[in-house]
């Protein structure tokens, strides 16, 4: 009887690390380069093989003196392949923004590793 306690015990434990993990869908995901066009934004970020452009939101708020860029990540890579830094590109509308304004990201950056 002991032993059928701690396996489910142990069950229950695997089950809610699994929903803790999987529950981490959106975050600012680490940047290791970031360029502006006109027509968006070009950043590089870390893939193990499944990362598309579908797979990030980039988020504009303007504010009085400075704009704020936020890259989230809205869906895991969670394909195993060694890990990579690829190039994404996301089309931002850019018009309602004040060129004259400062641009921060709310992002970290990350060094590449050679």
């Amino acid at each position: 009887m002991k032993r059928v306690k701690v396996i489910v015990l142990s069950l229950c434990g695997m089950i809610s690390a699994c929903s803790s993990v999987a529950s981490q869908t959106n975050y600012r995901e680490p940047l290791y380069a970031v360029l502006l066009t006109k027509t968006g934004i070009q950043f590089e970020v870390r893939s193990t093989g499944c990362t598309k452009a579908k797979d990030f939101e980039v988020k504009v708020r303007a504010g009085n003196e400075v704009t704020m860029l936020e890259i989230e990540r809205v869906k895991t890579d969670r394909c195993r392949k060694m890990p990579e830094v690829v190039s994404i590109f996301k089309r931002v509308d850019f018009l309602n923004i004040d060129t004259n304004l400062d641009i921060m990201f709310d992002n970290p950056f990350k060094i590449k590793n050679k």
